[in-house]
């Protein structure tokens, strides 16, 4: 290799370097890394598998071919709280309410139960988090409180041998139970560079630089990609939604039109990723829907009165796949300076 062609290699790899900083820090001032999660005590126990028999058809299955089954003690009518509603679909309804305010909020980073949250949200979001939260409590306090209550009903209504089997596994002591009720929210961050000369090596530093670097930086341009795309996703789908109604004729409501507020408010949180001219046809649309008796709409009175034409331009704007890619590009192109340390 000549000097000339070295010194070009060189000149490229720092540039890489660079612009690799320069989108990490862009997502390190946008947005917050979490990992949320939520537990309660759901009474599934492996059954032992000395003691249990697969069957299809009376013929006894291969246990390497299956998995072992599992004791349900937590069921859709048994045990129940102190006014007759299962305990399962109570805890489930608090569940449900979780997930929603994660869909609600946040998209998926590239890592299995990440979820990347704007920081211009984030406030609201542990603020609607703390009401679930509060709401789990208590029914966690009134499910310990209640906890001698709760085995007997399990005990009552689950076959006998199989409870036989796992009883030793129900945490009896109220604290121990208590423990099994809880919602996590745990942040994560990225790193960009591993630099701890006491464990590694100087040559397996640089060895291990390049592979955490290189894996981050896939990782954060996947959670760029899925920034962009998912929240236009998610307008496209109830815009889409609202447009076939009205074409149907069908009958438009209150009730019609909360998708599409509900994605442009998800969309605006993520708009350090959105064009202007996107933004602007949002805002366009959002007018003219708060002026707009949704009762009143159907298929003629929207192409008169210009709402399907707004829907429309709107939509086209949403599904501009090289509008998206430009968006795609021009992130975190702000913070060229940045050098990667």
């Amino acid at each position: 290799m000549t000097n000339v062609a070295a010194e070009q290699q060189r000149q490229e790899s720092r540039h890489g370097l660079a612009q690799d900083a320069a989108r990490r820090r862009a997502m390190e001032e946008s947005v917050i890394l979490l990992a949320p999660s939520f537990g309660w005590y759901r009474g599934q126990y492996q059954l032992p598998a000395s003691k249990t028999v697969v069957e299809i058809a009376g013929k006894g299955i291969d246990k390497k071919s299956v998995t072992t089954p599992r004791s349900k003690l937590m069921t859709d009518t048994y045990p129940r709280d102190s006014a007759l509603m299962p305990w399962k679909k109570r805890l489930q309804k608090i569940e449900s309410r979780q997930k929603a305010l994660i869909e609600k909020y946040s998209v998926p980073f590239p890592i299995r139960g990440v979820r990347i949250v704007p920081k211009a949200a984030a406030n609201a979001f542990f603020r609607e988090l703390d009401d679930v939260k509060r709401d789990l409590q208590t029914a966690a306090d009134e499910f310990v409180r209640d906890l001698d209550d709760i085995v007997k009903q399990m005990k009552d209504n689950t076959n006998e041998d199989v409870y036989k089997a796992v009883e030793s596994k129900i945490p009896k002591r109220r604290d121990e139970m208590r423990a099994k009720f809880y919602i996590d929210v745990v942040p994560v961050e990225i790193a960009g560079r591993v630099d701890n000369p006491d464990v590694l090596t100087q040559s397996d530093l640089q060895q291990h630089h390049e592979a955490v670097r290189e894996a981050c930086q896939r990782k954060v341009e996947e959670a760029v990609e899925t920034m962009i795309e998912q929240p236009r996703q998610q307008l496209a789908d109830a815009l889409a939604g609202l447009k076939d109604v009205i074409n149907r004729s069908g009958r438009v409501s209150t009730k019609s039109f909360r998708p599409v507020y509900e994605a442009m408010s998800k969309l605006r949180s993520f708009s350090f990723v959105a064009n202007e001219p996107l933004l602007a046809e949002i805002n366009t649309l959002e007018r003219r829907m708060r002026g707009t008796v949704p009762s009143t709409l159907d298929q003629v009175s929207a192409a008169n009165s210009g709402f399907t034409a707004a829907l429309s331009t709107l939509m086209e704007e949403v599904d501009d796949a090289e509008k998206q890619a430009e968006d795609m590009e021009e992130f975190g192109r702000e913070h060229r300076a940045i050098q990667l340390d």
